[in-house]
């Protein structure tokens, strides 16, 4: 139903959860806000409110199979200055597409410590390339699975949340430079993003 709201309280913060999108990509969603506030297909990209009506949220996602257990994207990462002027301009915001599932590199095991999986793969930040999408710009760049994702146009990339803050600064047809760790070898990839299928 339109124009609808409802109660809830926040009951984590920082959450990480896996969601699959129609066409069966997994991605990884960090740094969210967990409420029980009810998170229904169709009210998806709502606003979460606090007590005064300042917006904290924007609500993305619900846990599977489970009641009462919704997630937000803090309106922290959400509202970043270049999203808000594309969507004046156009009235929407076409996200950038890169083509991978991946993981923090610092969240592989909670049982190695940073020393143990800087000896196994060379450093102990970065994205770990869990998947590469078939036809996807990483694919055709040259990106694989296990390969580890450095820094976006020397920026340095530390985990997969700030990866994703990252690529929403570029744009659909943006080319990024990656500087990627395989086998603890620094090779570098151009890689020409392309629109998010919706």
């Amino acid at each position: 139903f339109e124009r609808s709201y409802s109660q809830g309280v926040i009951s984590g913060l920082n959450r990480s959860i896996e969601v699959k999108d129609e066409s069966g990509r997994t991605t990884k969603m960090d740094g969210l806000i967990q409420t029980d506030a009810s998170i229904n297909q169709g009210n998806s990209g709502g606003p979460l409110l606090n007590s005064k009506g300042q917006v904290i949220g924007i609500n993305s996602a619900k846990a599977k199979n489970s009641e009462g257990m919704g997630f937000a994207i803090p309106i922290s990462m959400a509202s970043l200055q270049k999203m808000i002027e594309k969507i004046k301009k156009d009235g929407k915001f076409k996200r950038s597409y890169i083509g991978i599932s991946g993981q923090s590199v610092s969240d592989l095991s909670s049982t190695n410590s940073e020393e143990v999986i800087k000896d196994k793969l060379g450093t102990d930040t970065g994205v770990f390339v869990v998947n590469v999408y078939e036809g996807s710009p990483a694919e055709k760049a040259g990106i694989k699975e296990k390969d580890i994702i450095l820094s976006i146009n020397d920026k340095k990339i530390e985990s997969i949340n700030q990866m994703i803050k990252t690529l929403l600064n570029y744009s659909p047809g943006d080319n990024v430079n990656l500087r990627v760790m395989r086998d603890k070898k620094i090779l570098k990839f151009k890689v020409g993003l392309t629109q998010e299928v919706e």
